[in-house]
């Protein structure tokens, strides 16, 4: 059965409203949901996507359950996944905690995994995932991990795009060699402008050469190695590097002399550095990742972390995507976010944004648009949708832009209800009542707002 989940509401306090019931989506099925928070700075868009992460992480991945941490804004979050429901209760004592964590185990009622991506480097993410190893702890990579930060930090020193991009790279190249290859890896690099080939290169480091390296007490470890160096001394005519391209539509790659795991282990032990990813664009062009720049690597390893990650039935808190992004990025963005994404099934999609590009491009039937710093928190996803940003910003963000031609179609159309005897209407009032609430953002030299003004007690005002 295809694994289903949705966050269908959480009980939270807002700063600018207070207590509030939020209505996430609707109970999971098959399709994919989206809820996107949007409001002005300081209006907990971030701080809600940390206590979900947090919460979600200490129910179903955490293996200390007493440790639960941001229970700061949110009280209760109400999950729907394949067909049953349940609450957590973040405020609940430590012994109903367990109980409930329990319950809920027993019932697998958690998402099939909990992914954070970041676009910014002040996220309030934890970054401590499940994926990463530590050089305080040591302890090794999970292979199926519930929990996947894609973000800027890691547990101990800032993360850079390249090193963000690597480590995307390395799960997918890890996945196909365990021959789990799909068509949605695919789908997802066509939906980047790549095809579905990467050649990667690897060079011996400086260690393997030292005295640390002929001195290490681990003899397996000088086995790989030196079957690596042999393989390099017999197949590289130019730099001694040891290169392999993946095929992700056939779900092939060349030889490697030892498995991609033994790989993985010489990169870790520094016996080994990556020099080159190479990706083929879809115009044929070879383009080498790591020379691109910061804003296309940020990107690139967004994506391509979604799809060394994603799958079905899982939850993922997105970020400030519009962030250091051009609008032109932006609505490329909002166009490759979908072309990924549609391939999976029974996700919740939580996105926290500020951009109205992101939130037209994204809203759809099962979209929820929830504004944190003013009433009514929800705008109807048909609103917005395939909207103009004008329109958009005026009516999911209520920001009058100077000269906003949607506001010039709102207030054309009022008058010609009002001409027609219709200003006592549904559609009259409700222009009326929306301009109301907008009115005083419209700048007081604008001549546009006389008109906004009489509109509203022509229609509302008189008897």
């Amino acid at each position: 059965m295809t694994k289903q989940f949705a966050i269908t509401s959480i009980d939270v306090d807002l700063p600018r409203l207070g207590h509030r019931q939020l209505n996430f989506a609707e109970p999971a099925d098959n399709q994919s949901r989206s809820t996107i928070l949007v409001g002005r700075n300081g209006t907990g868009k971030s701080t809600i996507l940390r206590e979900l992460a947090m919460a979600f992480r200490a129910y179903f991945a955490t293996s200390n359950p007493g440790s639960r941490h941001g229970r700061d804004r949110v009280n209760t979050i109400t999950i729907s996944a394949n067909g049953r429901q349940a609450t957590l209760n973040l405020k609940s004592s430590s012994k109903d905690f367990r109980e409930e964590r329990d319950q809920m185990s027993s019932h697998d009622l958690r998402p099939r995994r909990l992914i954070a991506l970041s676009f910014t480097p002040f996220d309030k993410f934890p970054s401590a995932d499940d994926t990463a190893q530590t050089e305080r702890s040591g302890r090794p990579i999970t292979d199926d991990p519930f929990y996947v930060y894609l973000g800027f930090k890691s547990d101990y020193r800032a993360m850079s795009p390249r090193s963000r991009l690597l480590r995307s790279i390395d799960q997918l190249a890890f996945t196909l060699s365990k021959d789990e290859a799909e068509g949605r890896v695919v789908e997802a690099f066509a939906a980047i402008g790549y095809a579905p080939l990467l050649t990667i290169s690897y060079a011996l480091s400086s260690v393997a050469g030292s005295k640390d390296y002929r001195r290490s007490d681990d003899p397996r470890l000088l086995s790989l190695i030196a079957e690596v160096n042999e393989h390099i001394a017999a197949t590289s005519d130019g730099p001694r590097r040891l290169s392999h391209t993946i095929n992700f539509q056939s779900g092939e790659s060349d030889f490697l002399p030892v498995s991609y795991a033994d790989i993985r282990e010489l990169l870790r032990a520094r016996f080994l550095r990556l020099v080159s990813v190479t990706l083929n664009s879809l115009a044929g062009e070879k383009v080498e990742l790591l020379e691109l720049s910061s804003g296309e690597l940020n990107l690139l390893s967004g994506f391509l972390g979604l799809a060394a990650f994603l799958t079905d039935g899982c939850l993922v808190l997105i970020d400030e995507p519009e962030n250091s992004l051009h609008p032109e990025w932006q609505i490329r963005y909002v166009e490759m976010l979908e072309k990924v994404v549609s391939q999976y099934r029974g996700c919740h999609y939580v996105i926290a944004t500020h951009a109205p590009l992101i939130v037209s491009g994204v809203a759809d039937k099962n979209t929820k648009i929830l504004r944190l710093d003013q009433e009514p928190i929800e705008v109807p996803s048909s609103v917005v949708s395939d909207a103009s940003p004008d329109a958009t910003l005026l009516t999911a963000f209520e920001v009058v832009t100077p000269g906003n031609n949607f506001l010039k179609q709102l207030v054309l159309e009022a008058m010609a209800l009002v001409e027609d005897g219709k200003h006592r209407g549904h559609r009259a009032r409700s222009i009326a009542t929306f301009l109301a609430r907008t009115v005083d953002q419209i700048p007081k030299d604008d001549p546009l707002r006389a008109l906004v003004v009489n509109i509203i007690q022509s229609i509302l005002l008189q008897p």
